[in-house]
């Protein structure tokens, strides 16, 4: 990830955080990088935050028990995309949120599902972020 992005993506990250949240997010994105910084800023909020590198390793992890109140994965990613944990969560629990993000612009999503927060850019950080935000308890 270039220098440049990593400051944009922490200045929007911490722009919009600007109170603690108490939610329970689990991260998915093989790019552990971006992984690493948005869990960073909010768990520095106080959420709980949970990181997997795969919507396959996702998806055992949530077949496990471990419960949360959003799901953040990025699309696209080898061993499982994000379309395959939202297919599992439509599936078994209709409850957990759930926003994708990803680099392609003009996706789609061909599974309704009630609690789908919607599609996101990975440049538009911030946005994923206010979800978070207005997740808080």
């Amino acid at each position: 990830m270039s220098n440049r992005l990593y400051e944009a993506i922490k200045k929007d990250a911490s722009n919009v955080l600007d109170e603690r949240v108490t939610v329970r997010v689990l991260i998915i994105d093989d790019y552990e990088d971006f992984r690493l910084i948005l869990a960073s800023e909010l768990e520095d909020r106080g959420a709980y935050v949970t990181q997997c590198a795969s919507g396959n390793n996702a998806i055992q992890l949530l077949k496990s028990g471990e419960e949360f109140d959003l799901v953040i994965s990025d699309y696209e990613m080898p061993d499982g995309n994000g379309l395959s944990v939202l297919e599992y969560l439509y599936k078994v629990d209709h409850e957990v949120k759930f926003a994708l993000y990803t680099s392609y612009p003009n996706l789609t999503i061909p599974i309704v599902y009630k609690n789908f927060l919607g599609t996101f850019l990975k440049e538009d950080l911030n946005k994923v972020v206010e979800l978070v935000v207005s997740l808080r308890g």
